[in-house]
């Protein structure tokens, strides 16, 4: 039975996602008008590459791409700002926008750009060689051993997986990527208890990032430690987290866990849910 995690972000260094390769989506199309610029502007596109520069490595990807595509169009000869747009619509899930950049630059992080896109999109018959190809030249791109851990998680070679996500971690990446990513994959195995304890790792490494947190809560209804799964939440996000825990809980087979979570999040829910009522009511026959 398949599932899915949701709150999992997919950064340009590509925190792994349950999520089906063949159901990215793309939030827009490319807009390639040109700017006028003039020399009042040069001042205002270096401040902008700034903070395109900043906001990316701190993981904003929405402002480092808003950035990114100002200087791009003030400028479409600096690859820079293209491989950074690049980027990050790539973490954003804007596939396609991402594909067009890479295919406008020659750098081997674009080529790098270009395997990802094509393996999200299902586009190559051999995800797997296409990616190990790529990191004989490019091994220090975390992106890329990401993403051949989330193929091999998705082919249920786990223990493989593993070891791909660490070395992304080697290759350097934001702090707690590594961690959360051998979480989803002890979760994807049901080794339940592996999972809480990277997600905890994850937190302590980037107190800030919801996402880390939130599969933190996940694995710990998991394991029915209720109330510190729960506490200090509105009912919302109570609802949502509790309800992605029952559709893991029933793709386990653990039935019954999975009754109680989908009944609690209903109770929660602070607006009528028809995903929460359609597995109540699935789990009931």
């Amino acid at each position: 039975m398949a599932w899915v995690f949701r709150h999992i972000l997919l950064p340009a260094l590509l925190v792994v996602s349950a999520v089906p390769l063949a159901l990215a989506k793309d939030l827009g199309e490319l807009d390639v008008r040109a700017v006028e610029q003039s020399s009042t502007d040069v001042f205002d596109v270096l401040s902008q590459f700034m903070q395109a520069e900043s906001a990316y490595k701190s993981g904003d990807y929405k402002a480092a791409l808003a950035a990114y595509r100002y200087v791009y169009l003030h400028d479409r000869n600096q690859d820079e700002a293209a491989l950074g747009y690049a980027n990050s619509a790539l973490a954003l899930g804007q596939v396609d926008i991402a594909q067009t950049l890479y295919r406008q630059l020659t750098s081997e992080e674009a080529r790098n750009g270009e395997v990802l896109c094509a393996v999200i999109k299902s586009e190559t018959d051999h995800p797997e060689a296409a990616l190990r190809h790529r990191l004989k030249t490019s091994p220090n791109d975390g992106r890329l051993w990401n993403m051949l851990g989330r193929v091999l998680d998705e082919a249920a070679r786990h223990k493989d997986a593993r070891e791909a996500y660490v070395m992304a971690g080697m290759a350097g990446q934001r702090a707690g990527i590594t961690e959360n990513n051998l979480g989803l994959s002890f979760l994807r195995e049901g080794r339940r208890p592996q999972a809480l304890e990277h997600f905890q790792r994850a937190v302590l490494q980037a107190p800030a990032d919801v996402k880390f947190d939130n599969n933190r809560r996940l694995a710990l209804l998991l394991e029915k430690k209720y109330a510190p799964a729960l506490q200090a939440l509105d009912g919302e996000r109570a609802s949502q987290i509790l309800s992605d825990a029952g559709v893991i809980a029933a793709a386990q087979d653990d039935t019954k866990l999975a009754f109680l979570l989908f009944e609690k999040a209903n109770q929660l829910s602070p607006v009528y849910n028809a995903r929460i009522e359609h597995y109540l009511a699935k789990l009931k026959h």
